[in-house]
């Protein structure tokens, strides 16, 4: 019986591909050792401020905290949790959803203005908009999108 799928190695990328594996279980595995769940983020810079958007599945917005230690640091934590107890209903066969405490933290080049910040926990992604400090609002120097 012949498989679905098939394997495919590209023609001399092997060892690369290889190594591009084990580096992604690397990451994970360190990751996973320096916390329980690490959410990922996209930052994304305006004229303006600082946009981020990140992935916060099964949290509660009471279960997050975001604060500012200075005026060029942002430091986002929370916890995750799901139903881990048996019970005379079943046992657990496979659980793969990340559990526990996060944290991340996001260091900004110019100072941000902390008393203006809008944050959104929505469909399970975290919206923050981080406006710029307002000295700081016209020396963007990347795209403006």
């Amino acid at each position: 019986m012949s498989s679905l799928i098939q394997q495919r190695r590209p023609a001399g990328g092997g060892d690369l591909l290889s190594l591009m594996r084990a580096l992604d279980n690397y990451d994970s595995s360190v990751s996973s050792q320096l916390t329980d769940f690490t959410p990922r983020f996209d930052v994304r810079e305006t004229r303006s401020g600082y946009h981020l958007a990140g992935e916060l599945p099964s949290v509660e917005k009471r279960d997050v905290e975001i604060e500012f230690p200075d005026d060029k640091t942002l430091n986002i934590r929370g916890r995750t949790e799901h139903e881990t107890l048996d019970d005379a209903e079943g046992a657990w066969w496979c659980a793969e959803r990340s559990t526990g405490e996060f944290r991340r933290s996001f260091s900004f080049p110019r100072p941000v203005d902390r008393d203006h910040v809008e944050a959104m926990l929505k469909n399970g992604v975290l919206y923050i908009q981080i406006p710029k400090a307002e000295q700081d609002q016209s020396s963007f120097e990347g795209n403006a999108y």
